[in-house]
């Protein structure tokens, strides 16, 4: 099971400087550059720094935010719910760090993997990625995804992202116009938009 996707410049379980622990394994689904900072460090310059202290208290926060959301999103949504609100999610936090742009951004996850995020199966992940590939909502080539219709995955996923705490939320411009279509999400449930 995924239960968390870092995206450049996150810095994973930062919770872990005031209660060092080993709870989760991190795994790089591409090429990562990884820094190793002891934890040390981080507890000498917050202790040096207000500003400082303050930016990784926000950091832990935004972290236990959007891990809060990954919990409603496993316990309270459908399937076809989670998986367009872990692609909004996606976009909007690699849209942040300028690594999306024009609502298409790499993707060194595989369908497999969004499974494992969203807690369904892989060929139900595959069978929804075509339902939505089929609305035109989507486009998903080797390793690049491409939203073709923001505003109906924003809105079928209900995504707001106050959740992600980002300085600023960046505003990612339409691609095209919302169109009503029909997804059927295979047993949860039919959304019109």
């Amino acid at each position: 099971m995924i239960t968390s996707i870092h995206v450049p410049g996150d810095v994973p379980d930062l919770h872990t400087i005031l209660a060092p622990s080993r709870q989760a394994t991190l795994n790089a689904l591409g090429p990562a550059v990884v820094a190793l900072v002891p934890h040390a460090f981080f507890r000498s310059i917050a202790g040096q720094s207000r500003q400082v202290a303050h930016a990784l208290a926000m950091l832990a926060l935004a972290d236990v935010s959007a891990l809060r959301n990954w919990v409603v999103n496993l316990g309270a949504r459908d399937s076809l719910t989670r998986v367009t609100h872990l692609l909004c999610e996606i976009a909007t936090r690699l849209q942040a760090v300028g690594q999306a742009r024009d609502y298409c951004f790499p993707s060194p996850f595989t369908q497999s993997d969004l499974a494992a995020a969203c807690g369904i199966s892989a060929v139900h992940a595959n069978r929804i990625i075509q339902d939505l590939r089929h609305s035109a909502w989507l486009h998903w080539r080797s390793k690049t995804i491409t939203i073709t219709n923001w505003d109906a995955l924003v809105q079928v996923s209900g995504f707001t992202p106050d959740y992600l705490h980002l300085r600023r939320v960046p505003h990612i411009e339409r691609s095209c116009e919302t169109i009503p279509h029909r997804i059927a999400d295979r047993g949860d449930r039919i959304a019109t938009l």
